[in-house]
């Protein structure tokens, strides 16, 4: 599959949800924590499964969401009570949703698939002004990554970007790493501070 095509692959597939009992199917939805596991909240129909992950991958996956995040990937329904999830392919990490800034730019993610990327100039939040230059709207991918990352694919209709996200501790900190999809090289590092 051409790596370029493919943030918009998983894009397009987001809009099928839990489409079959019985067999391996492409499910999405919201994951609640509850006190011995995981509940699957369907996205359309609000039914709740419980949710349980079938490997150790998608166990630790698990582990990174925090309450009612989003998941999209592949399982199996078992007596129309439980999903057994072999596989997270994206999320839409509910904790990003909002305005963020680095030194460099400002993100506001719109929504678990759009972010608007503007470069500044001058931000004095003591008086709220912001001055902006080269504002970009980019549809973006998360998707699980190692050592609690989240690799992240960036794109517009002329490119992709390949990053690594990582939040700290801190719900109003993260670091996004950007890399050359040719030699996988760091381009860019930017501390991200949350705004709102």
């Amino acid at each position: 599959m051409n790596m370029r095509f493919w943030p918009l692959t998983v894009l397009s597939l987001l809009f099928v949800s839990l489409t079959s009992h019985g067999e391996i199917a492409l499910l999405s939805g919201f994951v609640s924590k509850k006190e011995n596991g995981y509940v699957l909240v369907e996205e359309k129909t609000s039914k709740r499964y419980d949710l349980r992950a079938l490997n150790s991958e998608t166990i630790e996956n698990l582990k990174h969401l925090k309450h009612y995040d989003y998941i999209s990937g592949y399982g199996e329904i078992k007596d129309n009570q439980v999903v057994l999830l072999e596989s997270i392919d994206y999320v839409g990490l509910r904790r990003i949703l909002g305005l963020w800034q680095s030194t460099e730019n400002v993100l506001n993610f719109v929504s678990f698939r759009s972010v608007k990327i503007v470069e500044q100039l001058q931000f004095i939040s003591d008086l709220g002004i912001l001055d902006l230059l080269k504002e970009g709207t980019y549809d973006y991918a998360i998707s699980p990554g190692s050592n609690g990352s989240w690799r992240v694919f960036f794109s517009d209709s002329s490119s992709v970007i390949l990053a690594s996200l990582t939040l700290s501790a801190k719900s109003d900190e993260a670091r996004l790493e950007v890399y050359n999809s040719s030699t996988g090289e760091i381009t860019k590092e930017l501390i991200l501070h949350k705004v709102r």
